[in-house]
Formats: C-alpha cells, sequence, structure tokens
C-alpha cells in the first residue's frame, strides 16, 4: 500500500502513543518478552512525540507548537546522471546536452519521497531545517495504515542501543509474517564521533538487509555516510512565500509588531537574500531586524555575531528585566558565560552538574561569586533560548550557535592561536574565521583529505587570508591525482571538466576574482578550469567579474567566446561574465 502523508502539520500527538503502543506490540509479537521491549519502546515513542511536537527556535524563551512555525519542506533528489568515466566518451555537443537537459538533482514533493519506498540519506547545510523535516515526516507517517515510524535522534542519550534494539529485533521477527512496514527516521548522522558513525552504518546496512521497512536518514554536507546505498536528498530553501509565512510566524512569536512583508522585501533590497532562504540565518535576521536597520553582515558567521549581539543588548535595550530577573547580570556577561559553556562540550547536550560547575567559575572570575548560577542559567535560557534545560540537563539549541560560541572563546583566549593540531569541523572553521589571520588554517586543511567540509565552512564565512599563498595552495591541491577531470581542452576556445569538490565556489566574491586571475596566470588546462568555477559562481550570482580581472583575463585569452565548462554544474562564456560598461 502506498504511503501518503498526513495532509495537515496538525497531529494531536498527545492521543497518539497507546495508538504506536499497540501497533508495536502487533509489529513484534506477543509472549513475556515482548511486553518488556513494549515498554521500552513506549518510553522511546513518548519522547520522540515530545521533540516532534515543537519548535525549538532561538531567541525564544519557549518552544513554538510546530504547526505553528513549520513551512513546507522542499526537496530535490539525485538523478542517476552519468557515471565519471563515461563522459570522456562522449563529444563536447553531448556533455553540453546533457548538461542542459538532465540536471543530476530533480525536485520531488514530500509525497513523492513517502510513495517510492526507497531509503533515502537526507543532506543540508547546518540550519537548514534537517531536523524538522524528519520531525514532519514522523508526525506525517504516525497515523498511516501498515506503517510504524520509529524517530532516532542521534544526539540522545541512548540513541545509538536503541537504533540497534530495533535493528535485532527485527532480526529475530517471523520472516512470514504479515506485519506494519518500519520507518526508521534517524537524525544527525554527522552530530555523533566516527566510530558512532560506523555503528551508525553498520545498524542500518543490517536493517536494508532484513527487508523489513526503510529508513530516512539526515546528515550535514560535505560528510560522506559509509557503507550505505541509498538515493540522496536534499533540502532546498525557502520560497518567498515561505519566507513571508516563516517571518509572519516568526515574529508573533517573538512578540514583535513588524510587518512581515515588508520585513522580508527590506532584508531583501538591502541585499540579504542570500541569507533569506536559510531558516536559522532567517530566524537570526529577523532578531537582528526587531533593533537594527543598518549594513548587514555579509556572511553567515557575521550574521551569527550581529544576531548574538543583538540578544545580548537586548536585555537592556529592551528591558527584559521586567521579565522578574533576580540576578544582576547583563547581556553581555550571560553572552560571555555561554561561550564558556560552549567550549567546554564538543556535545549539544551537557549533564546539569557539569554546565552548573561552569557556571559558577565563570561567575566567580566574572566576580559574581555571590549570584546563584541555577537562577543566571534559568533566566538565560528565558531569555535568549540558546542553552535550554533539556532531560535533567543542557542543550544548545543549535550546534551551529554552541560551536560559534565556542570558537569565540577559543579564540579571545589565546588558546586557538596555540593550537598544534586541530580536530577539522565547525568549531575550527569558525576559529579561523574569527581569527586575524586563517591562512595557515586553510594551507594545513589543504594538506588533509579529512578536512574538505571544515574547508568548505571556512570559505563559506569569508575569512582574512594571504590571496596569493592560498591561491597557489588551492593550484597545487587540485592537481593531484583523481582531484580534477579535464574531459575536453583547446587554450583558445574552451575548457571542459571538472574538481574533485566544488568548495572554491562558496568562497566570498573578491577572492574569486582573484583566483581566476592567479589560476589563469600559465594557461595551464587545471588553471582554466578553476577559472570556470570562478566564472560559473560569479554567473550564478549574477554579478560580473570585476574590471581589474576580467581586462586580466581577456588578456590571457583574447577570445570572449571563450567556453567554460564545468560538468554537471553549468557552462558560461567569459563575456557572459564581462563588467557592465567595460
Amino acid at each position: 500500500m502506498p504511503i501518503v502523508p498526513v495532509p495537515s502539520v496538525s497531529v494531536d500527538l498527545t492521543a497518539l502513543l497507546p495508538y504506536l503502543e499497540e501497533k508495536f506490540k502487533s509489529w513484534i509479537g506477543l509472549d513475556e518478552e515482548s511486553q518488556a521491549h513494549a515498554e521500552w519502546f513506549k518510553t522511546l515513542q513518548a519522547s520522540s512525540l515530545q521533540l516532534a511536537s515543537v519548535v525549538r527556535c532561538v531567541g525564544m524563551s519557549e518552544a513554538i507548537p510546530f504547526e505553528d512555525l513549520y513551512q513546507p519542506t522542499r526537496l530535490v533528489r539525485r538523478s542517476l546522471g552519468v557515471r565519471r568515466g563515461e563522459y570522456s566518451q562522449l563529444s563536447r555537443t553531448e556533455r553540453s546536452f546533457v548538461l542542459a537537459e538532465a540536471n543530476r538533482f530533480r525536485e520531488i514533493t514530500i509525497a513523492d519521497l513517502l510513495k517510492s519506498r526507497e531509503d533515502a540519506s537526507i543532506f543540508a547545510g547546518p540550519g537548514w531545517g534537517k531536523t524538522t523535516f524528519l520531525h514532519f515526516l514522523f508526525r506525517a507517517l504516525l497515523k498511516t495504515p501498515d506503517v510504524l515510524p520509529v524517530l532516532i535522534t542521534l544526539r540522545r542519550t541512548n540513541a545509538l542501543n536503541d537504533l540497534e534494539k530495533v535493528v535485532q529485533l527485527g532480526t529475530d521477527l517471523n520472516k512470514q509474517q504479515q506485519r506494519d512496514q518500519l520507518v526508521l527516521l534517524v537524525d544527525g548522522y554527522d552530530e555523533v564521533d566516527p566510530a558512532s558513525r560506523r555503528r551508525v552504518s553498520d545498524a542500518l546496512l543490517k536493517f536494508q538487509g532484513l527487508g523489513l521497512g526503510r529508513f530516512y536518514l539526515t546528515c550535514r554536507d560535505f560528510y560522506e555516510v559509509s557503507l550505505i546505498t541509498a538515493p540522496e536528498v536534499r533540502i532546498l530553501g525557502f520560497t518567498q512565500k515561505d519566507k513571508y509565512g516563516f517571518v509572519s510566524s516568526f515574529l508573533k512569536a517573538f512578540d514583535s509588531k513588524l510587518d512581515p512583508v515588508k520585513t522580508v522585501d527590506d532584508l531583501q533590497q538591502r541585499g540579504f537574500d542570500d541569507f533569506l532562504s536559510h531558516p536559522l540565518l532567517l530566524a537570526l535576521a529577523c532578531i537582528v531586524e526587531t533593533t537594527s536597520h543598518t549594513n548587514h553582515p555579509r556572511s553567515a558567521l557575521r550574521l551569527l555575531q550581529r544576531a548574538l549581539d543583538v540578544l545580548a543588548y537586548r536585555w537592556d535595550d529592551q528591558k527584559i528585566i521586567e521579565r522578574h530577573a533576580l540576578t544582576i547580570l547583563d547581556g553581555r556577561d550571560r553572552i560571555e558565560l555561554l561561550k564558556r559553556i560552549a567550549f567546554a562540550s564538543g556535545s549539544p547536550y551537557m549533564e546539569d552538574l557539569r554546565v552548573r560547575t561552569l557556571a559558577r567559575q565563570e561567575l566567580s572570575l566574572m566576580h559574581f561569586d555571590r549570584v546563584d548560577e541555577n537562577r543566571v542559567l534559568l533566566e538565560t535560557a528565558q531569555f535568549y533560548g540558546i542553552l535550554v534545560p533539556k532531560d535533567g540537563g543542557w542543550e544548545f539549541v543549535h550546534r551551529s550557535l554552541q560551536d560559534f560560541l565556542a570558537a569565540q572563546y577559543w579564540v579571545e583566549t589565546g588558546q586557538f592561536a596555540t593550537e598544534k593540531k586541530f580536530s577539522w569541523n565547525s568549531r575550527t572553521a569558525y576559529g579561523a574565521c574569527l581569527s586575524r589571520d586563517a591562512t595557515s588554517i586553510i594551507l594545513q586543511a589543504l594538506d588533509d583529505d579529512e578536512a574538505r567540509a571544515t574547508l568548505a565552512e571556512i570559505f563559506t564565512n569569508s575569512p582574512s587570508f594571504d590571496l596569493a599563498a592560498v591561491s597557489e595552495k588551492l593550484i597545487e591541491y587540485f592537481a593531484m591525482p583523481d582531484r580534477n577531470e579535464i574531459y575536453e581542452s583547446d587554450l583558445g576556445h574552451y575548457i571542459s571538466g571538472r574538481l574533485c569538490s566544488d568548495f572554491i565556489r562558496l568562497a566570498d566574491t573578491r577572492f574569486l576574482n582573484r583566483l581566476a586571475e592567479y589560476s589563469s596566470e600559465d594557461r595551464t588546462p587545471l588553471g582554466d578550469l578553476l577559472v570556470a568555477y570562478c566564472a560559473i559562481e560569479i554567473a550564478h550570482r549574477r554579478i560580473r567579474f570585476d574590471r581589474v580581472t576580467y581586462t586580466t583575463l581577456l588578456d590571457r585569452y583574447r577570445n570572449e567566446e571563450f567556453l567554460f565548462q564545468v560538468i554537471e554544474v553549468d557552462e558560461v562564456k567569459l563575456l557572459q561574465v564581462r563588467p557592465l560598461g567595460f
């Protein structure tokens, strides 16, 4: 029977627990041992129902009902395309046709995803709504006939054991008995350590072999999901309608009188459009917008900084102290406290004793040693909604915020500058971008195959670095075996190929201009391919090369019809990125 999602996000979750418990008993069978399993499953589902009932959003003192904020998620699914080795057999004309007519990703609806009865690995960047979307799927499947959904949130305590137990129970079932299809919704593959990821992969690989259902696994971009073969699905950004809907709901919950349509339009007119398709950054932009009408930051990291500043000074400027605050800390004090706590843990969730101990130590350093740390933590959660009470401990509502705060502490205390060996993660990326010169970190990352995701985050956030040194290192990096494929090259007319990764497209516009200049200097096929990535990204941003860069390129290529083609990305002629009025 095909699976069709519940038409509305409005679901009475509290009434579904007995129903799910009975479905599980039917699925597993009835005996004495099954009763113990049923109690475990009831506890697991009760926690999942609670998680899926609300959305926690930065800046909110309380969680928001799921249906009040959720906007429909747009998806694309990777098509089969053409295998890497087969492109060399195609002519330049054939490759252009493939590029134009068969994109690697096709947009699909949520109904398409659910009806396909296939597993899926769901990718998106930080803050793009992976967890929220998985919670929507869980809610949509709850009352679907012949389906038993199980939500596993990997960052939670015992989540791996729960996942493995579900799979083991499936292994012990009588395969001849007719039963509901099991749907595993596994959230946060990237949020656990490599050893735990291997356990997740092993469990899901075993589950695939059982043929009892399907899984949906979420993971951040640039992480490799090992062992598992599953269609790749990606989350798209908000449409204009979604932006208006999200901002309207957010501002209402934020108790703001701003007009949501005017707010979105104003942000777009001021060049802030890149952030508005991203749920987390859009929420942060809303926070900024409630108190500021100055120029907005040019990267996600700068937006995080600005939004956190707003949260800190919102304490004083908007007199949040009227909310019965009993401690004398101001906004900046509280942010400093959050930095210390964020730095102390690699996980968003921390035990209560650990958090209270860290808070007490930091308060003592700030000469607030007579202030009750429990009251400070509770008030900070109420006012900022960044670190909130959860399951007897404390949890940062989003890992990006925790990593940013931790990176600030790391850099400001001088520990980042003396670090000898870095872990390649978001915290290191933010630390590099917050430091005065990220050159050495970028060069180290380019020497390590495990650092690609970190490189992507560094380039995304417009760091300061030595343009010549990094450009030279990038050329060296992509010159290595298996890091570039040149399908066809004519130094006077065209270049066709692709690189092993396109993270350089995430760099800021100024660096793309300079990298194009450095890469074209010796006019090699690899250099031309790097220029192709720069030119295509410039065109995708609907801007042009600056006059100095274009003059340099025209002098070296001597042909404005020169064609830059990156397989499965796009193609552009040099004249299409010519500066206006040139």
